[in-house]
């Protein structure tokens, strides 16, 4: 299992679909996608050890809605989890799926997407 991060526009373009199956004519909204990133659920704990696990799986809980709400929190949790990977390793799943790296790696680029698109609408799922 997995979870999905993304930042969209807060903006849509109309777009015309034909079902290629019907022929059928209609509009759709369409998001640019600014970030899309994939994690695994194995990371969860060490998320939580860090304190953005809510943040990252939750961020509705929080009233989180655009991007720039969680550049404090992502400079935080990394320089956390820089400043402690010795730490932050005891957290890694016993099953190899998830490593310290693996989420470094996901809060850093999320943080540069985050500041990139700071009005972006926050999104998850999994």
């Amino acid at each position: 299992m997995s979870l999905d991060l993304r930042l969209t526009s807060t903006v849509s373009n109309t777009v015309e679909c034909t079902c290629s199956c019907c022929g059928h004519t209609h509009t759709k909204e369409e998001f640019e996608v600014y970030f899309d990133y994939n994690i695994t659920h194995n990371l969860n704990k060490m998320a939580k050890a860090v304190d953005i696990y809510e943040l990252l799986w939750y961020p509705e809980r929080l009233d989180v809605i655009y991007a720039h709400q969680l550049i404090s929190p992502l400079m935080i949790a990394q320089e956390k989890l820089k400043r402690n990977p010795k730490y932050f390793r005891k957290f890694e799943p016993s099953n190899g799926w998830g490593k310290y790296e693996d989420l470094l790696d996901c809060v850093k680029k999320y943080l540069e997407a985050c500041i990139s698109h700071s009005d972006a609408i926050v999104s998850v799922s999994g």
